[in-house]
Formats: C-alpha cells, sequence, structure tokens
C-alpha cells in the first residue's frame, strides 16, 4: 500500500565527482599527509621562536596564546585523521626507516 516514492536520479556536482576521484588516488592523499606534517613543523618551529624570544617577565598575550594553541592543534589534529584514515605513510615508513614492511 505504502510504496516508497521513486527518487529523482541526480548527478552530484562536478567539483564534488573530481574531490571523490582524487581522495581514491593514493598519492594525493599521500601528499596531502605530506603538507600536513610539514605544516604542523612549521608551526612549532613558529611556536618555539615566540616562546623563546619574548620577554621571559612580560607573559604573552592571551590572542597570541590563542593562536600558537590552534596554530599547533589544527595540524597537529589533520595529521591524526590522516594517518588514521589513510595509512599510506605508516605503511612505507617502516619499509623506508628500518627495511622492514608493515604489511605481512
Amino acid at each position: 500500500m505504502n510504496a516508497p516514492l521513486p527518487r529523482e536520479h541526480r548527478r552530484a556536482p562536478r567539483w564534488r565527482r573530481r574531490l571523490a576521484l582524487l581522495g581514491r588516488r593514493a598519492r594525493a592523499i599521500a601528499v596531502l599527509e605530506l603538507l600536513t606534517l610539514v605544516a604542523m613543523v612549521t608551526m612549532l618551529w613558529v611556536a618555539d621562536a615566540a616562546l623563546r624570544h619574548g620577554q621571559p617577565q612580560r607573559p604573552l598575550s592571551p590572542p597570541v596564546v590563542a593562536l600558537l594553541l590552534i596554530g599547533n592543534l589544527v595540524p597537529a589534529m589533520g595529521l591524526l585523521v590522516l594517518l588514521s584514515v589513510f595509512p599510506q605513510i605508516s605503511l612505507w615508513l617502516p619499509n623506508l626507516l628500518y627495511g622492514t614492511s608493515a604489511v605481512q
């Protein structure tokens, strides 16, 4: 009696299809992981420079502290997400470092 209504067949937008194709390529994800790692190391270097070259008798202002916290947190969380969802680097890194394979 209550048959489901037929769904309209709609094509996904072109940008969404291209993003899905890009996500299927292992090289693109590995490059994204590498760029996230570079962003994290760069932000850690900036935070270290800001803390070392500051005036020790005067604390950092709250906006600077918030910027350093967010600047370090976002790349670190991005790297964790990428390494857990797309483990390309996790699979080839032991082979690169130790000459062994993570996949048996």
